[in-house]
């Protein structure tokens, strides 16, 4: 839909539509703020992923990646 007209603010302005600039994400800039983001976000994977691997030993799954690495080592080599 496109709407040309003078009065675009008026016709197309809803209430509360964006979202407050308070609650959004901001990306850091300084480079220890980066750093410091990615330690957090990598602390955070490894903790999910201790709490999914320790449900897949409670399940008796195993590990995917372990059995078929070398599967696919030998398929791509003789490619």
């Amino acid at each position: 839909m496109i709407y040309v007209g003078t009065d675009t603010h008026e016709k197309l302005n809803l209430p509360n539509f964006w979202p407050d600039p308070n609650r959004l994400n901001i990306p850091p800039k300084d480079p220890v703020e980066i750093k410091a983001e990615i330690a957090r976000l990598k602390a955070q994977r490894l903790e999910r992923r201790k709490v999914l691997e320790e449900r897949a030993k409670e399940l008796g799954i195993t590990s995917p990646a372990s059995s078929s690495s070398s599967d696919d080592n030998s398929t791509s080599s003789s490619a």
